[in-house]
């Protein structure tokens, strides 16, 4: 009984605690010797194809590497799963997306959304908590071709360059990789791109690109991103928008890192030094941006005007 042992605990070693049948067959267990062991209680069968050992715990985790498994071969998380799987902002995992090679198996999965594809490169397969994805790019790509809006397509990129998952340089890589196969959004995708050329400051946060969609929708002319801003004293800090021509600056606040005496206390001091240095600030909340977005153009109007009629002045 040495043996069986030892091969069960190479399966339990997998990090989620499930193991194809292949991978089983690979490590010396043919199908009599797993039926046994499913009897026996030491596996459980999840899918036809996928078996758990007994006391691994169910998680989120371990139900995507079991539809990964499921899917067989050359088999990962895309579109949507893989971008919140890397923890790009806005995404979620349900429901799982699963590409795989079209030629390599053609059964369905249960559970989630399938797309077999005649292209998967391998080198743009990662492995991330012990689970086979496609990386960022890919899945930037992907998302594009998912009759997204460009709206966004233009965000999530912003948010995986923010994050530094994705470079200029390596979507680029991906455009050109995958520019042979005429994928779906490739058109999109490339837009987007060449918008964020080489030295694009991406927006850092979900609040700031809204922002940034604010002005562009009212035909208004974009700020500078994240922008170190000093007066004859020194280095005030890192602004989030400021205005390319004129002394206006804007300030996006959310709940979430802005509330609470200390940061309330840091963020008032730093605008007052900011105005001090004569510039016009807008404070823009969490609620304008959602809820009053008019006040936020309007808010930058009057800042440029005043800042127009002072240097006139």
């Amino acid at each position: 009984m040495d043996q069986p042992d030892i091969k069960l605990k190479a399966i339990a070693s997998n990090q989620h605690g499930v193991v194809s049948t292949r991978q089983a067959h690979r490590l010396g267990l043919n199908s009599d010797a797993i039926a046994h062991r499913v009897v026996a209680g030491a596996l459980e069968v999840l899918t036809p194809r996928v078996l758990r050992v007994r006391g691994a715990q169910p998680t989120a985790h371990q139900a995507l590497m079991t539809l990964v498994l499921d899917a067989g071969r050359s088999s990962a998380l895309s579109h949507t799963t893989a971008l919140a799987h890397w923890g790009v902002r806005g995404f979620v995992l349900d429901p799982s997306h699963i590409c795989r090679r079209r030629d390599v198996d053609d059964h369905a999965v249960h559970g989630a959304v399938l797309h077999e594809v005649r292209y998967l490169p391998q080198s743009e397969i990662r492995v991330l908590e012990g689970i086979p994805v496609v990386s960022p790019g890919l899945a930037l790509l992907q998302l594009a071709g998912m009759r997204t809006s460009l709206v966004r397509i233009g965000l999530a990129i912003d948010a995986a360059l923010s994050d530094r998952l994705v470079s200029h340089k390596t979507l680029c890589a991906v455009d050109q990789l995958m520019a042979r196969q005429g994928r779906r959004g490739l058109k999109a995708f490339r837009a987007l791109i060449s918008e964020r050329g080489p030295g694009y400051v991406p927006p850092g946060s979900n609040l700031e690109g809204r922002f940034v969609q604010i002005l562009e929708q009212a035909g208004r002319r974009a700020m500078e991103r994240q922008v170190h801003t000093s007066d004859d004293a020194g280095w005030i800090g890192r602004v989030d928008f400021r205005d390319k021509d004129l002394p206006v600056i804007a300030e996006v606040q959310s709940e979430r890192f802005h509330r609470g005496l200390l940061p309330e206390a840091r963020d008032a001091e730093r605008m007052a030094a900011l105005r001090r240095a004569g510039y016009e600030v807008i404070e823009v909340t969490e609620e304008d941006i959602f809820f009053r977005q008019a006040s936020v153009v309007e808010a930058v109007d009057r800042a440029r005007a005043s800042a127009v009629a002072r240097l006139a002045a």
